[in-house]
């Protein structure tokens, strides 16, 4: 029987074996890219002879391969194939793989699957408006942007006074009477919208209003020493919202309206602690209908002996 020569033991058919989808690295991996940008998928099989046909499966419409092929170890070649689409919506989710043929009824050869995510951006975002709220009860804001919030997920970011303070799409916190005034906003953020160039979409600026009563002011806010018969003067001044606060004192469960304690002629009765109050209305907006912040002074009268 004859030998072959090498030349045509090197033309005998070898099936191909293996075609790899260079994007991934595992089966069912996602591959990711923004809305409108262009993405390449390559396909390349092993060394066979004949050339190898490289087949697409799911590609989106219109989308034309390019081929091109390497000769190694003589006769054998290999197959490159590429696409090149821009991706859209409907692309969201499409599972897309190749196969490779080089001989008639042989089992294809095919790549491991990828899965494209589509990034898009979320809408503009908006903050539930809480209307008034009472320093020191609990309360929570919402963003939300439209229904869909962008791919991947928009995640929301709050700031306040343009330093971040949450991440979640609801903040909840227990206002002080420095929020009284405070910007409030919130931006909705994903894959897509911190890629470098773009930006998160921000919503519109709320202005936070808080109920508050603030610790009243008395002037001179150190115990007071005095002789009976020696006079004693005492003011108080309180900052609350509203602004309207009431003012008034309180000494041995008596009260004393107005901001200011006057008294001519101390005697002994008039020596012990005295309460300033401060007070405003919120009407439903606080639980009581009311704030109130305290302040004392102690004032000590020493006897005079004759």
């Amino acid at each position: 029987m004859p030998r072959l020569s090498e030349n045509e033991r090197l033309r005998a058919i070898v099936p191909v074996t293996s075609v790899t989808l260079k994007n991934i690295s595992s089966d069912n991996e996602t591959i990711g890219q923004a809305l409108g940008e262009s993405l390449t998928l390559t396909c390349v099989t092993s060394a066979s002879f004949p050339t190898s046909n490289v087949t697409w499966v799911t590609l989106p419409s219109g989308t034309t391969p390019t081929v091109s092929t390497e000769t190694t170890s003589g006769v054998l070649v290999k197959t490159t194939s590429s696409v090149t689409f821009n991706v859209s919506k409907s692309d969201e989710g499409r599972s897309i793989h190749c196969q490779a043929e080089n001989i008639n009824g042989q089992t294809s050869p095919q790549s491991n699957r990828s899965k494209l995510e589509v990034w898009y951006p979320p809408d503009k975002p908006n903050i539930t408006n809480p209307g008034t709220l009472c320093e020191g009860n609990s309360t929570s804001l919402t963003c939300s942007s439209s229904a869909d919030h962008g791919n991947p997920p928009a995640t929301f970011y709050w700031t306040k006074n343009n330093a971040a303070v949450h991440t979640g799409s609801s903040y909840t916190f227990s206002p002080v009477k420095a929020d009284n005034g405070a910007d409030i906003r919130c931006a909705a953020g994903n894959a897509y919208t911190d890629r470098p160039g773009s930006s998160r979409p921000e919503s519109d600026v709320i202005q936070l209003s808080v109920y508050y009563m603030g610790v009243p002011t008395i002037t001179p806010a150190d115990t007071q020493t005095r002789k009976e018969g020696q006079s004693l003067s005492l003011t108080c001044s309180a900052d609350g919202n509203p602004d309207n606060a009431v003012i008034f004192w309180a000494f041995n469960d008596s009260h004393i309206p107005g901001s200011s304690v006057m008294k001519a002629d101390l005697n002994r009765s008039d020596d012990g602690e005295y309460v300033c109050t401060g007070s405003v209305n919120t009407s439903s907006v606080c639980p009581g209908g009311s704030l109130q912040g305290r302040s004392t002074v102690r004032v000590i009268v020493n006897c005079e002996y004759r």
